[in-house]
């Protein structure tokens, strides 16, 4: 008596394949039906295979080698013992295909495929500063992230990068001039001047400059007393008196946020600052303010009484320092 073997299970009969993110692979995979063996076997009534994937990207599967025939499911008849598909998917890592067999055979056999990340791509890559202002005092530092991506954006790991500026004079210092698997190459940048630089990233690997740019403004670091101390006689208003706001290199420079100065004087009560020349009684005033869109402020000294009063111009918010300065009252 002949015993005709029977078709029990579904099995993939192609080897794991590989494939850049967005390509069509080159080769279909192929599942098969089989006895208990292992040898294709016919299954006893057409197999419907539900084809699905573990990738959170997007992903399809298809029908022919152009990829150009979306399909989920393909259909083993009682004359055949395979069918094959090609895949196509977005996001380069290791997705799970699952090919759930139902009709004549049920199982669910699984490959693990191989996706990987494309040429890196100047437009979908990234130059990011963070923050984007910093005081331009030679020690405050921004930190620049340049991500590398491929054209579905995924990152692309193992590639140098290198960070220029446009102009300027600011230090560029390389953290990380390797991207890791995130994609990522990390800089610091500071400066002394206050200026606003833009820096620009670049694989030297491939050769590809990155589109986008980043951008930092450096601001002023200090407040300084710009007049030179007065000489007056006690009980008469003094000359203007100007503090400004710099740079760590004295350069005038606009704060990056607005400086309120709060101002004292070792005189004691004696001692008032005014918003006038003529140090009107209704000017009185005890601090001023220096906008993002200035960088210096005026204010006037009466004193009754003689001596050497030390005035102090204590500065928050844009600028924190506390620069004094000696006047003469006879």
């Amino acid at each position: 008596m002949l015993f005709r073997s029977t078709a029990s299970k579904l099995a993939f009969t192609t080897a794991p394949f590989s494939v850049l993110a967005g390509v069509c692979t080159t080769s279909a995979a192929t599942v098969q039906t089989q006895d208990g063996n292992g040898t294709a076997t016919n299954p006893p009534s057409s197999v419907t295979v539900t084809l699905s994937s573990s990738s959170t990207g997007t992903k399809a599967f298809y029908s022919n080698s152009s990829c150009g025939t979306t399909t989920t499911t393909l259909t083993i008849g009682t004359g055949a013992n395979s069918a094959n598909f090609w895949y196509k998917d977005t996001k380069a890592g290791s997705p799970v295909i699952t090919a759930t067999a139902t009709g004549g055979v049920t199982s669910s056999p699984t490959q693990i495929e191989t996706i990987t990340t494309g040429l890196v791509t100047a437009a979908q890559s990234t130059v990011i500063a963070s923050p984007t202002s910093v005081i331009a005092d030679g020690t405050s530092t921004s930190t620049i992230t340049v991500t590398l991506m491929d054209a579905n954006s995924n990152p692309v790991s193992n590639k140098t990068v290198t960070l220029t500026a446009g102009s300027g004079s600011s230090t560029i210092t390389t953290v990380s001039g390797t991207t890791n698997t995130s994609g990522q190459a990390t800089f610091t940048v500071k400066d002394s001047t206050a200026q606003a630089v833009v820096y620009t990233g670049k694989d030297t690997t491939d050769n590809v400059t990155v589109t986008q740019t980043a951008t930092v403004t450096f601001g002023a670091s200090k407040l300084v007393f710009t007049t030179a101390p007065f000489t007056d006689t006690h009980n008469t208003c003094s000359p203007a008196i100007t503090v400004g706001t710099q740079d760590a290199n004295g350069n005038a420079a606009n704060p990056l946020s607005t400086v309120t100065v709060a101002l004292t004087s070792s005189s004691g009560s004696g001692g008032k600052f005014y918003g006038n020349s003529n140090c009107s009684a209704g000017q009185v005033e005890t601090s001023l303010s220096i906008g993002t869109g200035a960088s210096s402020a005026n204010f006037w000294y009466k004193d009754t009484a003689a001596g050497n009063p030390v005035i102090t111009a204590t500065s928050t918010g844009g600028v924190t320092s506390s620069p004094t300065q000696t006047e003469t009252e006879q």
